[in-house]
């Protein structure tokens, strides 16, 4: 497992949160919940740009990081959700096929566009 794992993880779960608070103020904006999700983003937004801009941390680790939170921070959760509705054998397909993307493989999926109609 990666040295980072749990550091990578924990700025993961601040974006996630970062998220959720913005969208709660998007919301019900007038509510205690969305003024208090203003305050709770402002200061999420704080350390993760403490983070970004921090001359400690190597400029290869810095990048990787703010590609990261760039990303789609929800990707995981629709993955997670979608992954409930699989039966054991698909799970395991799908594990499968991650595992060997992890690794670096191509791999070729064909799609029976009748299965979709």
């Amino acid at each position: 497992m990666n040295k980072n794992h749990s550091f990578r993880k924990a700025f993961y779960h601040l974006k996630m949160a970062l998220d959720y608070f913005e969208d709660t103020n998007r919301t019900v904006p007038a509510t205690i919940a969305g003024k208090l999700s203003i305050r709770y983003a402002q200061r999420l937004k704080w350390i993760v740009n403490d983070f970004a801009t921090s001359p400690k941390i190597p400029a290869y680790a810095a990048d990787d990081f703010k590609d990261e939170m760039n990303s789609d921070i929800m990707f995981h959760e629709a993955i997670s959700e979608k992954a409930l509705s699989l039966n054991n054998d698909q799970k395991v397909i799908l594990e499968g096929i991650i595992d060997r993307l992890v690794e670096g493989a191509t791999i070729d999926v064909e799609i029976n566009k009748n299965q979709f109609l």
